[in-house]
């Protein structure tokens, strides 16, 4: 806040003013993006790699602002994207498994009748 109250220079404010609304105008096409995501795929897909957010914005930190990874930053990366691709292989999987039992079914049923 004491930021915004005390600019001492112009520069700062229309910088501070581009940046914010770079930042709406990425998050206006993210919402975008998710929504078409959402209308061609299942929700369930869609909401496990929402988590790669998380991992790009602490990607973004380390570029741009040089934070300095901890012992807690990296356990937190580690158990998101851990818990993403967990998440992303069991619901491969899960398709795999269900597939193959309709794949199943179907023969079962041309081969009673």
């Amino acid at each position: 806040i004491y930021f915004v109250v005390q600019v001492k220079s112009p520069e700062y404010t229309l910088s501070s003013v581009l940046l914010i609304a770079a930042g709406q105008c990425m998050t206006f096409f993210a919402q975008i993006f998710q929504y078409v995501a959402m209308k061609y795929e299942k929700a369930t897909v869609v909401s496990v790699l929402a988590y790669s957010q998380l991992l790009f914005a602490i990607l973004g930190e380390l570029l741009f602002f040089s934070l300095e990874l901890n012992f807690f930053n990296s356990m937190g990366i580690l158990l998101v994207s851990g818990a993403s691709c967990g998440l992303t292989v069991y619901k491969g999987m899960r398709k795999n498994q269900e597939a193959n039992e309709l794949r199943y079914e179907s023969i079962q049923d041309k081969l009673t009748i």
